[in-house]
């Protein structure tokens, strides 16, 4: 016996653990690997984490539909996400960036996260300490709480809630800097 194992496909060693290889799967929940952000979502139960492994192109992979009383984070560390679509769940996302969220009838936790162009609220709840969003447009009753980071243009219409009590706006073409009350 030469000592060696032989791991199956979508396997890895890491230090002496084996784990999910990074190139079969692109999320893992509690170490068990998914091969789409869907997957991975279902999963997940209230509290966990999702790590993401790798971006990948397919855009069925970037939405997520599921339960709303499901409160569940993702953990982007160096890889990003393009367009992500949630509809009808709860995210939280920390770390790296996103090109766009689109949240209907759910809600959204940016922690530390940049998004580089749109987040678009319809009958949704954002709670932001840090990060940057390109533009925020809300909608339908929505609700923002935003304690941190920045907001490079913003757009409302119809019933909101605002408790917007820290951060940098940008309305027009100046930006204004820690504030309270609504907009």
């Amino acid at each position: 016996s030469t000592g060696k194992i032989k791991l199956g496909t979508g396997f890895a060693f890491s230090g002496n653990k084996v784990v999910p290889s990074s190139s079969a799967y692109v999320a893992t929940v509690n170490g068990v690997g998914y091969t789409t952000l869907q997957d991975a979502y279902d999963a997940a139960t209230g509290g966990d984490t999702i790590v993401v492994l790798e971006k990948t192109d397919s855009a069925a992979d970037y939405s997520l539909s599921g339960a709303i009383n499901k409160n569940v984070n993702f953990q982007l560390g160096s890889n990003g996400l393009g367009a992500l679509t949630i509809n009808n769940a709860t995210v939280g996302i920390s770390g790296s960036k996103v090109a766009s969220i689109s949240v209907s009838n759910g809600s959204l936790t940016l922690n530390g996260t940049n998004v580089t162009g749109a987040v678009t609220l319809d009958k949704s709840t954002l709670n932001m300490a840090s990060g940057t969003i390109g533009s925020l447009s809300s909608t339908n009753g929505s609700k923002l709480y935003v304690s941190g980071g920045r907001v490079n243009s913003f757009s409302g219409s119809g019933d909101m809630t605002r408790a917007i009590t820290g951060g940098v706006w940008t309305v027009g073409s100046g930006a204004m800097s820690y504030f309270e009350g609504s907009i």
